[in-house]
């Protein structure tokens, strides 16, 4: 997977009295899926456990991307 970290920077960048990384990392909650519906051989996917229903949209089990 690439993420384009140059669009991160302000999200990732020090606040006022926050030290600047690498001494700081950030943590996020994600959701990281494939859907490919409308292929010739639909198939989907998740880095994460979503249980019995193929349901993508579920908060509660999202998992953790640490950036550094």
């Amino acid at each position: 997977m690439k993420i384009p970290f140059a669009l991160l920077d302000e999200l990732l960048a020090p606040r006022d009295g926050e030290p600047s990384p690498p001494e700081r990392a950030a943590t996020w909650r994600v959701g990281l899926f494939k859907c490919a519906d409308d292929t010739s051989q639909p198939h989907w996917g998740s880095a994460f456990d979503i249980g019995d229903e193929l349901n993508f949209h579920q908060p509660e089990l999202f998992g953790s991307l640490e950036l550094e």
